[in-house]
């Protein structure tokens, strides 16, 4: 499938900086596993707070993505 062929490929320090730009928020990035996307374990060095960081891919599409948000807002 064209999809896994375009998992994004952000480095540990690109994440850093993009989770900074969004969220002000220097944190300690750890890798996840992945179909797909790109994800990251966060974690705030200030408050010890722990979160989620994911990078979707580009080619996913718009309803499937709502979907899992919607879901995340649930659980």
């Amino acid at each position: 499938m064209e999809l896994f062929q375009h998992t994004p490929q952000f480095s540990l320090d690109e994440a850093a900086a993009l989770v900074e730009k969004l969220y002000g928020i220097q944190a300690e990035l750890k890798a996840l596993p992945s179909e797909r996307d790109q994800n990251f374990r966060l974690t705030d060095p200030a408050t010890g707070a722990a979160y989620v960081f994911k990078i979707a891919n580009g080619l996913e599409e718009a309803a499937f993505l709502e979907a899992q948000h919607a879901l995340w807002r649930h659980v």
